[in-house]
């Protein structure tokens, strides 16, 4: 068989030896890429080898980079794909017109791999390149460094951006739009103008028209669904919010998990920035008991409705009830069938019912002040939830609701301390607890005043942790060991009569929300706590240093805690606005003042000293008769203005 085609670049003729093709040029004209794929044409036999060969290629994902290689590979001895194509010497140029031919044809997984596939060939420039570098080598005789003809032959069968951009034209007319898009896309990447002298870099110009359509339209879409998106996050942020209460409550961040006195965290890795569970998981034991008392108090509010929750005789009466103790004796009640810790997890479940609205109408109006904006266009929007608190050795929790605000709309939990504050004195001092947080677990308020008395014995933050952990620890031990007293007790003293399975169910561990529902008391729950009581109680405590003056008065400078506080200046530079603390106690050792200063400069204290003057005369103590300082003449002179008793032979 010849297939031969003569022009006035080249000649060329195919000839059928054996199993293979090959071909002759006339050594003085070299072939293009367009010309060999329009002289490379074979029988149907040969190209559907070849389309298996490429299909079984390119069967599997991420094929496309070994068929570049066997591209490139095309024309050495090292066989592989190349060795089996039609004609015996093969050429990266050759083998891609022959996959021009059979491009139509494959599915389009295989189509797309394949042309993915041209993207790691070396450009014309390129190759030329590396053909002059290898030239200019080391060589001898009269044609040392000149280029013979056989070189320029082996050099025009590796070039392929012509036939690559023609195999891409090919491709952007085919009926899979996506094989149209990636053509057209590789194209721009490939290809820097309509040309076809190429350098591989994108031209976005050189794309096709299928794939600039495609990509400005999924652009566009992308960009249309994002500001949809954001134009409905906000409509959608309050009544989500509402909805997620009890999940975004759930859980406990807390930043600063430091100890000032050194103690050891009982956390262990929990530490800063850690996030933990403090709510029942939904269908545990505790979960479900505490979903219980929501129905019965559910019931009793809807005792006039047609809701499902109206009223029954099992129902809870919020407005005269504020505790519901835990019901059920575990160790004095059988296991029956099955031994579980369901009612050891409950029976020490205290529960606090708190609503001030329908607990003290005499004293709280039914337009509660919003703790935001102060309006008192507010409402009770009907939600419901439980906050775990720290009692000593247990964890209880309060059932309260939510208030949401007209105005502004914000949305509060009864049981927050800003909210709180709203209430008339009489009301507030009902709520003996202290929420410091919009997430996670509060504390019982006489647990703080605990701390307060601890901190001039010495003992701050982590020992005081740390105690209350072991407390809790303790009475988890207590339940844990009494199950299993139970157990032995129900398996071999006073077995049942018909057993389900005789393997117990086993404790939980202690923080596990799933079952005991434990949590740790963590420092820094401490402080944020006892940061919001004094807060609360600032104006008595300030006003509560009038109380404490006699006839004496010990001033002294101190420079500890200065370091503990820090402003920050432009630039994010963090700096301490305070060197001193000036403080004053009397005869009986209780703080007349203590102020920060920034220098031990007794003027920048004149304005306190008159002040203080003031406060004595005003309780009934103006005599000061006795001074105590390190410094008389400096601090003595201070005070004789606003105290000219000190004159009288003090």
């Amino acid at each position: 068989l010849t297939d031969s085609q003569t022009d006035s670049d080249r000649h060329t003729y195919w000839i059928w030896i054996g199993r293979t093709w090959t071909h002759g040029l006339n050594p003085y004209h070299h072939p293009t890429a367009e010309n060999i794929a329009m002289s490379s044409s074979h029988s149907p036999g040969d190209l559907d080898v070849f389309l298996s060969l490429i299909e079984s290629r390119l069967r599997a994902d991420f094929t496309s980079p070994d068929l570049s290689r066997a591209i490139i590979a095309a024309g050495s001895t090292s066989g592989g794909l190349s060795s089996a194509l039609p004609g015996g010497e093969s050429s990266p140029s050759k083998f891609l017109s022959l996959l021009a031919q059979v491009l139509h044809k494959p599915a389009k997984p295989i189509k797309l791999r394949a042309l993915m596939s041209v993207l790691g060939l070396d450009s014309d420039e390129v190759i030329e390149r590396s053909a002059s570098a290898s030239s200019g080598g080391l060589s001898f005789g009269s044609a040392a460094g000149a280029r013979q003809p056989d070189d320029n032959d082996e050099i025009e069968s590796r070039k392929t951006d012509a036939i690559v951009w023609q195999l891409l034209q090919d491709a952007e007319k085919d009926g899979e739009m996506w094989v149209r898009v990636v053509a057209g896309i590789i194209k721009g990447i490939m290809f820097t103008t309509n040309r076809r002298d190429v350098d591989r870099h994108c031209d976005p110009a050189c794309r096709g028209e299928t794939a600039k359509q495609e990509l400005d339209k999924i652009t566009t879409e992308i960009l249309e669904k994002v500001v949809e998106s954001s134009s409905m996050a906000s409509s959608k942020l309050l009544k989500l919010e509402q909805k997620l209460q009890p999940s975004l409550d759930d859980d406990d961040e807390d930043d600063d998990f430091d100890n000032d006195d050194g103690g050891v965290n009982e956390d262990g890795d929990e530490r800063s920035k850690s996030r933990r569970k403090c709510y029942p998981v939904v269908g545990s034991p505790v979960h479900r008991y505490l979903d219980g008392i929501h129905t019965r108090v559910q019931r009793h509010l809807n005792r006039g409705s047609n809701s499902e929750l109206q009223g029954h005789h099992n129902s809870i009466n919020i407005s005269d009830t504020f505790w519901i103790a835990p019901k059920g004796n575990p160790v004095g009640d059988s296991f029956g069938t099955t031994a579980k810790p369901d009612s050891f997890y409950t029976a020490r479940v205290f529960v606090f019912l708190w609503d001030p609205m329908l607990q003290f109408p005499n004293h709280v109006p039914s337009k509660v002040t919003c703790p935001k904006c102060g309006s008192t266009n507010t409402k009770c929007d009907g939600g419901w939830n439980f906050r775990p608190f720290h009692w000593f050795d247990r964890i209880i929790y309060i059932y309260h609701r939510f208030v949401a605000c007209n105005g502004c709309g914000a949305r509060c939990p009864t049981v927050r301390a800003d909210f709180i504050s709203k209430l008339p004195t009489l009301v507030a001092e009902q709520f003996p607890f202290t929420l410091p947080s919009e997430r996670g677990p509060g504390l019982y308020d006489p647990m703080i005043s605990m701390m307060k008395l601890f901190f001039t014995e010495g003992i701050m933050w982590g020992k005081f942790a740390k105690v209350i952990n072991s407390l809790q620890s303790s009475n988890f031990a207590r339940n844990h060991v009494s199950y299993l007293d139970s157990l032995d007790h129900w398996l071999t003293v006073q077995p049942s009569l018909f057993v389900e399975s005789r393997v117990p169910l086993p404790f939980s561990p202690q923080t596990s929300q799933e079952g005991y529902c434990g949590i740790k008391l963590r420092p820094s729950l401490l402080k944020s706590a006892f940061r919001a009581r004094m807060v609360a109680e600032e104006r008595y405590i300030q006003a509560s240093f009038q109380l404490a003056n006699d006839e004496g008065i010990s001033t002294d400078d101190s420079h500890k805690l200065t370091g503990y506080i820090h402003a920050t200046v432009p630039g994010g530079r963090k700096v301490q606005p305070y060197t001193c603390t000036s403080t004053a106690i009397s005869l009986a050792g209780r703080v007349c003042y203590s102020r920060f200063t920034p220098n031990k400069a007794i003027n920048v204290l004149s304005n306190v000293i008159e002040a203080y003057g003031l406060v004595r005369k005003h309780v009934g103590q103006e005599m000061l008769l006795r001074m105590e300082v390190d410094n008389g003449a400096h601090d003595v002179v201070a005070h004789i203005s606003s105290s000219p008793s000190l004159l009288n032979d003090v």
